[in-house]
């Protein structure tokens, strides 16, 4: 007798779902980029403050210190270059949802993937029972494939 095994394969993610989703992900990684950034320019302020305006005669290139500054700055520009991709990143997410006119939909969809709440926390802000909430997302989250959809046909 052949054995038989099931094997589990879970429902692939909903692509609208998966791009909601990535938003709180896009602002941990966006706060850690200010942090970095924060701290280069706090590190930038204590050497400048240790720096000398004068510069040995004969000499063209700058000193140690005055190209570690430098280095500092093109990192601190590629910092502001990659925070601003991720802002637009999130603008885009924003407007998906505000282009929606449920406001229920917008409501539960910002509760969930904005703030990043649990089903229970969103039951709760809603003052609804369970099954409303998820219809309400369950037509969110198509509506949102089919402005996806839209949009990557415009491009």
């Amino acid at each position: 007798m052949i054995e038989q095994t099931q094997v589990w394969v879970g429902r692939e993610q909903n692509p609208a779902k998966q791009y909601l989703m990535d938003y709180r992900a896009l602002v941990k990684r966006r706060d850690a980029l200010l942090d970095e950034l924060d701290r280069m320019r706090e590190a930038t302020m204590r050497a400048t403050s240790r720096m000398t305006a004068t510069r040995l005669s004969g000499t063209s290139s700058h000193g140690g210190m005055e190209d570690s500054i430098l280095r500092v700055i093109d990192g601190e520009e590629r910092l502001k270059q990659v925070i601003a991709g991720i802002d637009e990143s999130l603008d885009a997410r924003l407007s998906l949802i505000d282009q929606l006119t449920d406001e229920r939909q917008k409501l539960v969809l910002t509760y969930r993937y904005i703030n990043g709440l649990g089903w229970d926390e969103v039951i709760r802000k809603m003052q609804l029972s369970d099954r409303p909430v998820f219809i309400f997302h369950g037509k969110a989250l198509t509506e949102i494939s089919r402005l996806i959809q839209i949009d990557s046909k415009n491009q």
